[in-house]
């Protein structure tokens, strides 16, 4: 439904807004919401991270910008054995994923 499909969005969130509804998506921050009465689409305003520029738009313009995630190769040695690792480091958490061989 409708409402399933419909995001929550606050001001100071990093979004992506469709710029120009031209069908391509930038960074950007939402700066104010303003809530329309009668089922009309709330004007959400954001400012783009690129140069500043102020843009209105609705809600189907707007999307939530991936979180980035940045990996690294590291190479660790365990008992003399030399192991490739990713080291996987985002805002909410930070993992490594080691390789190692069996031998029996």
């Amino acid at each position: 439904t409708t409402e399933e499909k419909k995001q929550v969005h606050s001001v100071g969130n990093k979004v992506e807004a469709n710029f120009a509804l031209e069908g391509t998506y930038y960074s950007c921050v939402i700066t104010e919401i303003v809530k329309e009465e009668n089922d009309e689409e709330d004007k959400i305003t954001v400012m783009y991270d690129d140069d500043g520029t102020l843009e209105i738009h609705t809600v189907e313009s707007i999307r939530s910008r991936p979180i980035p995630i940045r990996k690294k190769t590291a190479t660790i040695i365990n008992n003399n054995n030399i192991n490739d690792s990713i080291i996987v480091d985002n805002e909410d958490e930070r993992w490594i994923v080691e390789i190692y061989t069996i031998r029996g």
